[in-house]
């Protein structure tokens, strides 16, 4: 009696698949056979390649060349699956369409332009994380096929492997180099790689040439490393000694002179909030900085803006300014100078978003009836890995 068979793909080790097949007569026979199923011939069975199509996290190889033959070999089952979706006539223009649908999505899906990723792996469930939240039907059922689904993980992971340097590097952008915090009269610098400039009379971040630093960007370590710069501005001048920093106590107490300076309740709760965050998180050294009273015309003395706080986590590559209610601290409630003040808050959060690309979140007074519940609500923008993977590949695939 011929087999009706099922296959499972119980695992792969340096010999090959273990196939366990299932017989109609309840009978069960494990074979090995190698990578291309070639040894799987004696079986009297036609064994289609996508049973080897493998629905877990795990990075499939670890050479492109391995990438590149395996690619290959999946061709004339990818074009077969694919014409269904695609007019095109040959089998290159198939597979070359395929390719250019996968590779355009990656800045759309997985933000390669913004984002640093560790691994294919990251980088791969990243894009699917970034297709399963798209309005992009058409591509999420042709991911459902799970010879391309296959092909499309392999090509994912061998592109981060081409260009593992471009994607694992850190990206520092150009504004995030001299960080200044505060008022005129006691001025927060955080620099990367500071270093006073004896004929200039002024601190600057010295220019790295490629990837030298020992931290992310604009996290707790960067402070760690770096200290920090604290002083005044005088004639767009910032005066300022540098401050060397050991340990979470000299951070928190970076965080309380700030708090101190500060003439709103409010931001010294959330300053407050913050501090209990860090302290409640085992690698805390990582965490992305809480920037207050962030100066967007950095070491000008009459500059237009100071967002109350702003968090950048070169993590994600997201950016957020945080503002509380205006009329917490400094907005006359008098209705006309309260209409031309709102005006300016307005602007003010309009050139945040296209001069800087930073989106804003405004905390009414409402709001700030429960100030706990307003740091909660940015929280998550304070990204730390392994703390953010919202889904397993083998979950992504479920959603699709």
């Amino acid at each position: 009696m011929p087999f009706k068979i099922l296959i499972v793909i119980a695992g792969k080790n340096r010999k090959g698949w273990l196939i366990i097949q299932y017989a109609n007569n309840g009978s069960v026979l494990f074979t090995i056979v190698d990578r291309n199923l070639q040894s799987a011939d004696y079986l009297h069975v036609n064994l289609p390649r996508n049973v080897r199509r493998r629905d877990d996290m795990l990075q499939r190889y670890e050479k492109p060349s391995e990438y590149r033959h395996e690619l290959e070999t999946m061709k004339p089952e990818v074009v077969a699956c694919y014409k269904k979706y695609c007019d095109r006539k040959t089998s290159d223009e198939l597979v070359s369409s395929l390719r250019a649908i996968i590779g355009s999505k990656a800045d759309t899906y997985a933000k390669i332009k913004e984002r640093k990723y560790l691994s294919p792996a990251e980088y791969r469930d990243a894009w699917f994380e970034g297709l399963i939240k798209s309005n992009d039907l058409k591509l999420r059922a042709i991911m459902r096929e799970g010879i391309l689904r296959e092909y499309a993980v392999l090509l994912l992971e061998y592109s981060f492997l081409n260009h593992k340097k471009e994607h694992t590097r850190r990206k520092l952008e150009t504004m995030d180099r001299e960080i200044y915090l505060g008022k005129n009269n006691f001025c927060i610098g955080i620099f990367v790689a500071p270093q006073y400039n004896k004929q200039k009379s002024a601190w600057e971040s010295y220019n790295l040439k490629g990837n030298k630093v020992n931290y992310e960007y604009l996290t707790l370590n960067q402070i760690i490393y770096e200290g920090y710069l604290s002083g005044s501005i005088y004639n767009d001048t910032f005066v300022a000694k540098k401050i060397s920093v050991n340990n979470l106590n000299d951070i928190i107490n970076m965080f309380v002179q700030i708090k101190n300076n500060s003439v709103s309740d409010f931001e010294k709760m959330f300053i407050d909030c913050y501090i209990e965050y860090i302290c409640s998180y085992n690698a805390w050294q990582n965490i992305p900085i809480m920037l207050p009273e962030y100066r967007w015309g950095k070491q000008k003395k009459y500059h237009t803006y100071r967002a109350d706080y702003v968090i950048v986590n070169y993590y994600t590559g997201e950016r957020l300014a945080i503002e509380l209610s205006p009329f917490s601290s400094h907005m006359d409630k008098n209705r006309e100078e309260a209409r031309l003040q709102w005006i300016k808050e307005n602007n003010k959060r309009n050139d945040y978003f296209f001069k800087y690309r930073v989106p804003t979140i405004t905390f009414t007074d409402d709001d700030l009836g429960n100030v706990q519940n307003c740091f909660d609500m940015v929280k998550q923008i304070l990204y730390v890995p392994d703390a953010a993977k919202k889904h397993s590949f083998e979950e992504l695939v479920k959603l699709l």
